[in-house]
């Protein structure tokens, strides 16, 4: 369980933002020479996301790279904040911060990888799974104990929904 300065940290959360490769995916991306590439998603963590979202926790994903699965799934889990292709993820946060009206506490990002260490002065709590890469580990506020694309996404959202008494 989460310690009690962390739980009331997560209470205030009312938007989680996510990398996408490395996070929602396992980081692999497969090239069969027929399709651009495919993408393997974790069922518990889209379960997560709707669950999420059902009880008014928003959700973004904010990734570097494009890709039609990516939006074929948020399209399928009700993801509405969806940005691809972005290089300066801070600058995308910041925009979806002040049009959806939250502060920098309300907002959690979890990423694996030094674009997404970026972000961690921009929430108010940086989150990485349990793969990522030794900096950002050492820079999150909290790494969850599952690996990307293998339920680290549920596991952070699992945490957020118990702390905030929804599940």
């Amino acid at each position: 369980m989460v310690k009690s300065e962390l739980s009331k940290k997560i209470k205030k959360l009312k938007l989680l933002g996510f990398d996408v490769d490395g996070v929602l995916t396992d980081g692999n991306i497969y090239i069969d020479g027929i399709n651009p590439e495919i993408k393997q998603f974790n069922t518990k963590d889209g379960y997560g996301i709707e669950v999420a979202l059902k009880n008014g926790i928003q959700v973004a994903l904010i990734s570097g790279r494009v890709s039609k699965a990516v939006s074929f799934r948020a399209k399928e889990l009700g993801i509405e904040f969806v940005f691809q292709g972005i290089k300066n993820k801070k600058i995308i946060l910041n925009e979806l911060k002040k049009k959806l009206g939250f502060k920098k506490e309300e907002v959690s990002f979890m990423g694996d990888d030094i674009p997404d260490l970026k972000l961690k002065s921009e929430v108010g709590l940086f989150v990485s799974p349990f793969d990522a890469i030794q900096l950002v580990k050492d820079n999150s506020d909290y790494v969850v104990s599952k690996c990307g694309g293998r339920g680290a996404v549920r596991e952070w959202i699992d945490i957020v929904l118990l702390s905030k008494g929804i599940i």
